[in-house]
């Protein structure tokens, strides 16, 4: 006989809560015959179960409508068997799907984190020329298209034209103080074609 050694329960219930199915998942099934990682499942698993509850959800759906049918089948043993099986099903597969969001946005977080490092450095060296493309890739180690569509998806700008940003707001503080010449403000933010600064500064500050 085969024996489940700490299974993961799922708890049903009609809208009502009146009715109760609880399934146990055997740990050691789900890891080797589906290759599921358990920590991960035991962590979703709750969050499943509230969602599962709702309404509108298809498994809460088809679980309120388990007893009406129950009571029209002529053979409710079988009846209720593949409606077990059916359920198992969507139970595995709501779990992959879920472990799979999870997976994605530990790691979409890992890497926004590398990105947010690097250009925190950046702006706290305004003193030096903003970084090529390929160096920004390079030190946070993605391909140029990858950190070019994370980066945008992070801070809704290009790298280039975010950290400009930053820079033209630096400058105009200090152009402000009255202590220094556009010209004495391009070099101290890493600019060496001063005409080119000077002239992208006027238009972002509309003077002439």
């Amino acid at each position: 006989m085969y024996s489940i050694i700490n299974p993961i329960c799922f708890k049903f219930c009609d809208k009502n809560y009146t009715r109760c199915i609880y399934l146990f998942l055997d740990q050691k099934w789900l890891k080797n015959e589906l290759k599921l990682p358990i920590d991960e499942v035991a962590l979703v698993a709750p969050y499943l179960c509230k969602e599962w509850s709702r309404d509108k959800h298809i498994i809460s759906n088809k679980f309120n409508l388990l007893w009406e049918q129950l009571a029209l089948s002529t053979n409710n043993i079988l009846f209720f068997r593949a409606f077990i099986y059916d359920l198992i099903y969507r139970v595995i597969d709501e779990i992959e799907n879920s472990i799979n969001v999870c997976q994605e946005n530990a790691y979409y977080r890992k890497e926004k984190r590398k990105i947010e490092q690097v250009v925190e450095r950046v702006i706290q060296n305004v003193h030096l020329p903003i970084p090529k493309l390929e160096q920004f890739a390079q030190e946070v180690g993605m391909s140029v298209s990858k950190f070019k569509i994370l980066f945008k998806k992070i801070y809704g700008q290009s790298p280039y034209q975010y950290l400009l940003e930053h820079k033209l707001v630096y400058a105009r503080r200090l152009h402000q103080t009255g202590e220094y010449t556009l010209s004495q403000i391009a070099l101290k933010i890493g600019y060496s074609h001063i005409s080119g600064f000077t002239k992208i500064y006027k238009k972002r500050f509309n003077e002439r």
